[in-house]
């Protein structure tokens, strides 16, 4: 069965009801199943992957990024996330 959920014009209980979404599904569930133990760099890759929906990017320039930003984190690391 499935659930409607409406939203009507309040863009903070959107964004709170699909932060949660990405929560539960990406940073509590397939971090554990991948074994990621650096959860606020998952975190910072994905929110620097949606913010750049519309450039193109790759592991090395996210890991740039990201390291000029404070968190020093490889490419490869990037790329296995």
């Amino acid at each position: 069965m499935h659930d409607t959920v409406v939203f009507s014009g309040d863009a903070t209980m959107l964004y709170d009801y699909l932060d949660g979404i990405l929560n539960t599904v990406q940073f509590k569930d397939a971090a554990v199943r991948l074994g990621i133990s650096n959860i606020a760099a998952l975190e910072t890759a994905t929110r620097y992957l949606f913010d750049s929906v519309d450039n193109l990017v790759n592991p090395r320039s996210i890991a740039d990024t990201m390291t000029s930003m404070g968190t020093k984190i490889s490419s490869l690391t990037i790329f296995n996330y």
